[in-house]
């Protein structure tokens, strides 16, 4: 679950996805990613969705965007890590609220 991800150290807060421009290339996410840290798959948690992101993530086989109303238990399970903007996060919590309510 996204709750023993980030016990394990494996969920990163972002600010932002600095990506050079209105419309970020395959290469621009690719430099990116290395700058963030070694990784074998990742998901990047938005809070809506981003055509642009979405195009340059498409090309990138281990890489997997999502907004938080899209991202699945298989996404942290199969992810190496876990991405999430801090604009995703208060929507992100929320979701995992009214999911523990539900199972209630």
């Amino acid at each position: 679950t996204l709750a023993e991800r980030a016990a394990e150290g494996r969920v990163l807060v972002l600010e932002s996805l600095a990506l050079g421009g209105e419309h970020p290339r395959t290469r621009d996410l690719v430099s990116w990613l290395a700058k963030v840290g070694s990784m074998k798959s990742a998901v990047i948690v938005l809070a809506e969705a981003d055509e642009a992101i979405g195009r340059a993530a498409a090309n990138v086989p281990t890489l997997r965007v999502r907004t938080v109303g899209s991202l699945q238990l298989l996404d942290a399970i199969q992810s190496d890590a876990i991405l999430v903007l801090r604009s995703a996060l208060g929507a992100l919590a929320h979701r995992a609220g009214a999911e523990k309510e539900a199972a209630a």
